[in-house]
């Protein structure tokens, strides 16, 4: 096995690894990211004002998070049945 595959091999690890933990998070863990994106909003460091205030303490944003961990999760999947195969 080459050095250029070893690292492909890494940098593919790597990502499958980001992807699932923040797929992860999303999918188990709404609340605690809608509280985090509170905290974010109250300080100032997202844009937009109370629409994004109003936003992130909507149930809407909940789905949103669930359905962007599903998609990660998912992603994560088809790269490792990629590698397999």
């Amino acid at each position: 096995m080459g050095m250029t595959m070893t690292w492909r091999l890494l940098n593919i690890g790597a990502f499958v690894l980001i992807v699932g933990v923040i797929g992860v998070v999303c999918l188990f863990f709404p609340r605690s990211v809608q509280a985090y994106a509170k905290r974010l909003s109250d300080r100032g460091l997202l844009y937009g004002g109370s629409l994004v205030r109003d936003y992130v303490l909507s149930a809407a944003y909940r789905v949103t998070l669930r359905a962007i961990g599903m998609l990660a999760l998912a992603a994560c999947g088809l790269v490792l049945w990629t590698i397999m195969r």
